[in-house]
């Protein structure tokens, strides 16, 4: 797996150097970016979909789930609850909302786990899952240029509706992984920077970072919440290379492979526990 994810690496770099001078950038960036997205669609299984975007309905494909403090239950809320969404949340109390990355959902086992540690150890809260599971089959490109923009405006407007009332966004904390820790920077930065904290876990850096950054106005970057915290274990590989967070913790540096870790899913694994 090392040795391949250095070819194409290597790939990568070799057409950045080609093309850096010449009147081709532009197409250069997009086959390189074509090449990077081909590589991860290679070693995910199933194979991610390369079409149907078009036919899926954000209000019906991207699914927020919360559980107020002491219930028993989780239950779906939407943009059309309106007011009765007080009913699903307690508006006295922060609200934690936990996004999953690119080819998952919200109902593995992980998440589950994430979401019951933060009610042991943090029983005064609402917490959410975020579940985009229709759009993450799709192929990376389509995921990493069209869906993530598109989940972090749901979630935007999510929020939104909390604020209209009279909900502190101060009291929200954003939770992702890989590609959901770049929705969850986007969905801060629509709301200027007000949300109170987003912990993005490896954020992806393919098609952010990799092969080039794309900029802080369309990443996740430290001026999105009031604090960001990233926590990064394959820097410069699935994940952002940079320090981008008001705090960045890299265990062993950052870098892959991690202790006990051979394969880049293994890492993925770790950093949720982190």
């Amino acid at each position: 797996m090392m040795d391949l994810m250095r070819t194409a690496t290597a790939i990568v770099v070799l057409s950045c150097i080609s093309f850096a001078g010449g009147t081709l950038l532009s197409s250069a960036e997009h086959l390189t970016e074509a090449i990077v997205a081909s590589f991860l669609d290679s070693i995910v299984q199933p194979p991610p979909r390369p079409t149907g975007f078009e036919e899926l309905v954000p209000e019906q494909s991207i699914r927020i789930n919360c559980i107020r403090p002491g219930g028993q239950f989780f239950q779906q809320v939407s943009l059309a609850d309106g007011a009765n969404i007080q009913s699903k949340i307690d508006f006295s109390r922060p609200i934690t909302i936990i996004t999953h990355g690119w080819t998952e959902n919200s109902n593995l086992t992980q998440y589950q786990q994430m979401a019951e540690r933060f009610r042991r150890f943090v029983p005064d809260i609402n917490v959410c899952l975020l579940d985009w599971q229709p759009y993450a089959t799709l192929t990376y490109q389509v995921a990493a240029r069209q869906v993530v923009p598109l989940v972090a405006e749901h979630q935007s407007k999510f929020l939104l509706l909390l604020a209209r009332f009279h909900y502190a966004l101060e009291k929200v904390s954003l939770v992702g992984f890989s590609l959901g820790g770049q929705i969850v920077g986007l969905t801060g930065k629509a709301l200027g920077g007000r949300i109170g904290a987003i912990f993005a876990l490896d954020p992806a850096g393919p098609l952010f970072t990799i092969p080039r950054d794309v900029g802080p106005r369309s990443r996740l970057t430290r001026t999105d919440a009031k604090y960001v915290q990233v926590i990064a274990t394959c820097r410069y590989e699935l994940g952002v290379g940079q320090l981008i967070g008001t705090q960045n913790f890299l265990p062993n540096g950052g870098f892959h492979p991690q202790r006990s870790c051979v394969s880049l899913t293994v890492t993925g694994g770790e950093i949720r526990e982190f």
